[in-house]
């Protein structure tokens, strides 16, 4: 997380020197996304989905992924069982869990505790009130 922030901080940079025009309206953009929600610790959670998942998670699971298979293989590969066996093992082992992909991606699917979120609870309450307004809109006849 360090690189990422220094890539922000030095991307932030960047920007104010080239668009220094640009630099005080900052602070009030800055201001407005406060009143959305947006904070440093939650700032994931507005970028798109695909992007975020593309470029940031995919980047750290595969690695979980890569090191967990890699300690599996290992151990399989120390035990005391013979040359044979433990081929026939490994090579079960590594049809079972499947392409790094379909590991991800059953992990993800797993979690279900997007729901917590107070994002989440802002949108239900956004889509209460506007159907709360379509209502009382439907109501009046012109």
């Amino acid at each position: 997380f360090k690189a990422l922030n220094n890539c922000v901080n030095s991307k932030a940079g960047e920007l104010t020197q080239k668009f220094p025009q640009d630099a005080k309206q900052l602070d009030s953009f800055s201001k407005k996304l406060k009143v959305l929600g947006l904070e440093k610790n939650n700032t994931y959670l507005f970028i798109q989905g695909h992007t975020l998942y593309d470029n940031v998670v995919l980047s750290f699971l595969r690695v979980v992924c890569d090191t967990l298979k890699r300690d599996s293989i290992n151990e399989i590969n120390q035990s005391d069982s013979e040359t044979e066996h433990k081929n026939k093992i490994r090579k079960d082992y590594i049809k079972s869990i499947g392409s790094a992909e379909e590991r991800i991606k059953l992990v993800l699917s797993l979690n279900k505790d997007f729901k917590s979120c107070f994002l989440f609870k802002k949108i239900e309450n956004d889509i209460q009130a506007y159907l709360e307004i379509f209502k009382a809109s439907e109501t009046h006849v012109y």
